[in-house]
């Protein structure tokens, strides 16, 4: 998403995106290296036929149904990311889903909520267009992800719209009962010092020397871990 209409910090950046894929091919201890691999099994299984992927970035859920028959439709509000994501790509606002009521068997916003002020909003127009029995999942990081940067993050560990600890309320509160699954794994082995500065600079969106002088205390070589939440809800 990107940064008007009640979506504050998120700043596309095609060269840091790149850098962060390198990052993840390299280092990503896990089988699962993208939170779609997670979720694109569930969402086959329990029989859906056309997602909603809101805040879709390039669309790594449309990436992992299409192969499977599904039809997934990208959301996102940045146009220059619109332009290179999975096709169909439609540009909107998560809070104003320009589809009909009823429209799609699952809705997925995978680390995206937390760029809204009133991530609810978002997540009643989920709701909204989902046909009945639909699904909904969300998902994001706890406040202490990223335990090992405590001291390196800028705001590390400070509350925001939709984090981990209240993410499975804010659902419920549209939703009713929700399916909550968290996470806490060691994730990356960044091998050298050099791994770090980058991980530090890609990962906290800061300066290659602001990122070498606050992670200076950072020992090589160092993993790191992540937490976080997946938060299902029916329609």
């Amino acid at each position: 998403m990107a940064r008007d209409e009640g979506v504050a910090g998120y700043d596309y950046n095609e060269e840091r995106d790149r850098r962060w894929r390198t990052i993840v091919d390299r280092f990503c201890l896990l089988e699962t290296k993208n939170e779609a691999d997670e979720v694109a099994p569930r969402l086959v299984d329990g029989g859906a036929r056309r997602v909603l992927e809101v805040g879709s970035h390039w669309g790594p859920m449309a990436e992992r149904l299409a192969a499977r028959g599904v039809e997934v439709v990208c959301l996102e509000l940045d146009r220059e990311i619109v332009r290179l994501a999975h096709r169909p790509a439609v540009r909107g606002t998560a809070a104003a889903l320009p589809f009909a009521d009823g429209s799609f068997d699952a809705v997925t916003a995978l680390n995206v909520l937390y760029f809204l002020e009133r991530p609810a909003e978002a997540i009643a127009e989920a709701r909204r267009v989902l046909g009945e029995g639909g699904r909904f999942v969300a998902c994001t990081q706890m406040r202490d992800n990223d335990p090992e940067l405590r001291d390196v993050a800028p705001g590390w560990g400070e509350p925001g719209t939709f984090d981990g600890e209240d993410a499975p309320a804010i659902v419920a509160s549209v939703f009713g009962e929700v399916e909550v699954e968290p996470w806490d794994l060691a994730a990356y082995r960044l091998p050298t010092r050099a791994d770090v500065v980058d991980y530090v600079e890609v990962f906290c969106k800061i300066p290659r020397r602001e990122a070498e002088r606050r992670s200076a205390g950072l020992a090589a070589p160092l993993t790191i871990t992540k937490r976080g939440v997946f938060v299902w809800g029916r329609r």
